[in-house]
């Protein structure tokens, strides 16, 4: 019962901040319309000037909008090529150096491995060798 309650109080309150204003909007308009049609005021040519000029305003408020966000843009990477360089200089001299002591490193790491693969690969060789020589299958 209490779920029912809620839907109507929803559906209620939808109604009237949704569908009534609407409604008495586009009625509003309606009623506009058709009282500048029956007195004649204007004819198509105005008319039609006038849904123009509805159209572009608010297309020309966000180009506005648009112009002033890529100028902030435009001005704060003018603020930023000029804080950056430095900073990223010593990133890049820092990485280096990590670069450096990370090949470093793994040379360390691998070079027993390697030279174990290497001796094991050699010592293959010498038997593929001595049993091809010996012709030994």
């Amino acid at each position: 019962m209490r779920d029912e309650e809620v839907r109507s109080a929803y559906r209620r309150q939808v109604w009237l901040q949704v569908y009534l204003p609407l409604s008495l909007f586009t009625a509003a308009v309606i009623a506009l319309v058709i009282l500048l049609w029956v007195n004649s005021v204007g004819d198509t040519r105005v008319w039609a000037d006038t849904a123009l000029i509805l159209v572009l305003i608010p297309t020309f408020v966000l180009g506005l909008i648009l112009l002033a966000l890529l100028l902030a843009l435009a001005v704060l990477v003018g603020k930023l090529i000029g804080i950056i360089p430095e900073p990223a200089y010593q990133v890049s001299t820092f990485m280096r150096m990590v670069e450096k002591r990370v090949k470093r490193i793994t040379d360390l790491v691998l070079q027993p491995v390697m030279t174990l693969s290497a001796l094991v690969s050699s010592l293959k060789e010498i038997v593929n060798s001595l049993v091809t020589f010996l012709g030994i299958e």
